[in-house]
């Protein structure tokens, strides 16, 4: 494997459909979408918390409980859609003959506590600590514990900072741009040659 990192990812192939493109592609689609959709809820719980800490308007606990669950639920889809993005662009570079990128420690960690949460415990404090039998998931995390936090959200779950989510998300997304750019350079020379 090379790691020019100079050298074009995607080389025009017109055998076919090319897959683990079009996966990758489908995953920043959904990663794309599911950004948008935790700011949007992420704001929504924070104000309406914020409303309701203070007894200011018309908000109940249960529409806060709502919209907490709401911004919790689109975080971990987020992790979850972001993780796969980063998977697919890896088997991207490596199909490609190119070094794959280093991926995000803490994101594959995050991934992981969330898909085994289910056989985790949980304090008073809402905070998932390894069940008896858990072997994978929150024990790759600091502290070995995910908070279920009902606070202010400015972290994914605690360890990631929506901004630095954002980031790795928006580096992940330009990448794969530029190699979709790559590839329909590549794919008209390609059909100019052939005429």
């Amino acid at each position: 494997m090379t790691s020019d990192s100079h050298s074009p990812l995607q080389s025009f192939s017109a055998d076919g459909e090319d897959v683990v493109l079009s996966l990758a592609v489908s995953w920043a689609g959904a990663v794309r979408e599911q950004l948008d959709k935790v700011r949007r809820r992420v704001a929504l719980y924070n104000s309406l918390d914020e409303l309701y800490e203070r007894n200011d308007g018309d908000v109940t606990m249960d529409q806060v409980a709502a919209s907490w669950q709401a911004a919790w639920t689109a975080e971990a889809l987020l992790v979850i859609s972001a993780d796969n993005l980063e998977r697919w662009m890896k088997r991207l570079y490596i199909d490609r003959g190119r070094e794959p990128r280093t991926p995000h420690a803490q994101l594959r960690a995050l991934r992981n506590a969330i898909e085994h949460m289910d056989e985790s415990e949980f304090d008073d404090d809402w905070i998932a600590r390894p069940g008896r039998h858990q072997e994978r998931g929150l024990g790759a995390l600091p502290n070995a514990s995910l908070p279920i936090s009902t606070g202010h959200r400015t972290m994914v779950f605690g360890l990631i900072a929506h901004d630095e989510l954002e980031s790795i998300v928006g580096a992940l997304i330009d990448e794969l741009d530029r190699e979709l750019n790559d590839y329909a350079t590549d794919m008209i020379a390609f059909y100019r040659e052939d005429r």
